[in-house]
Order: C-alpha cells, then structure tokens, then sequence
C-alpha cells in the first residue's frame, strides 16, 4: 500500500515546481525522504527547493521558522502563479 500511495513511486511524471520544508525531527514525513524526493525532481530538472529547519517536528513551533516558512510559500506562489 504504501508504494502504491509514495510520491516517489510516481516521480518520473512529475513537472511541477516544488518547494519542500520539512522539521530536522518530522517523524511524520523523514528529512531523508524529503531529501530523495528533492533530489529525483533535480535529476528530472524540475524546478525545486528543500529547506530543512534545525530543532523542528512535523508542526513548527519556532516563531522565526513560522515566519520563515511563510515568507518562502508566499514568495514562492508569486514567483510561479504569474
């Protein structure tokens, strides 16, 4: 089931720009998942950005990564929405 469900299992189709944010600690969705999906979009040349925020779970707590997080989405949807 869960290969069937992976974003990974269906990566070669993918051509969306992507942006990924992910905690160090995000028990729920692993950097190093985060990490291999990045990595096959950039070896697909899809346009894609990984940040990985220090001291952060799933659900981000510090203010400055809220704000950080943010800033990059909204700039992100401005830089590809147009």
């Amino acid at each position: 089931m869960y290969a069937k469900n992976s974003p990974i299992t269906f990566i070669k189709q993918a051509r969306t720009s992507t942006l990924i944010l992910v905690g160090e600690g995000d028990g729920e969705c692993p950097p190093p998942q985060s990490f291999e999906f990045w990595h096959a979009l950039k070896d697909l040349g899809v346009e894609t950005q990984m940040v990985v925020y220090p001291n952060e779970g799933h659900a981000f707590v510090d203010p400055a990564h809220q704000h950080d997080v943010i800033e990059r989405t909204v700039g992100w949807f401005d830089a590809h929405l147009k």
